[in-house]
């Protein structure tokens, strides 16, 4: 699959529902997909009022009360220490000037080559 598509397959479905009533409900978009040897981990992020929201995305069987955080780099910490050696599948536009910065603090630049077609 090329780069096209698999972003636009993650573009098609970022919008998650949660909340009772249609008053309350909470638009989360995909920001970050990243892909490991034990499968994907998610970044969903929420904007509201002028500010975004973030949080990890969590089997909703296992799931209590998540952290959400509000900044961007406190983000990338829920999805731990080692998130920027995963593969990136998907990183929303909005994000990629602001993520490749934070790879670049993480990773050496010889490491960088599939942060750096995901982000730039």
């Amino acid at each position: 699959m090329d780069d096209y598509s698999i972003n636009s397959m993650y573009n098609k479905a970022t919008t998650f529902h949660f909340g009772g009533s249609n008053m309350n409900k909470i638009q989360w978009q995909r920001i970050l997909v990243l892909e490991g040897t034990a499968g994907q981990v998610i970044l969903l992020g929420s904007y509201n009022h002028n500010q975004w929201n973030f949080k990890k995305e969590q089997d909703p069987l296992l799931a209590e009360n998540p952290v959400i955080v509000n900044q961007f780099n406190q983000a990338l910490q829920l999805l731990g220490q080692s998130w920027s050696f995963l593969t990136p599948l998907y990183v929303h536009p909005d994000f990629k000037a602001e993520l490749w910065k934070e790879v670049k603090k993480a990773r050496s630049l010889t490491q960088l080559t599939s942060w750096r077609k995901a982000c730039i």
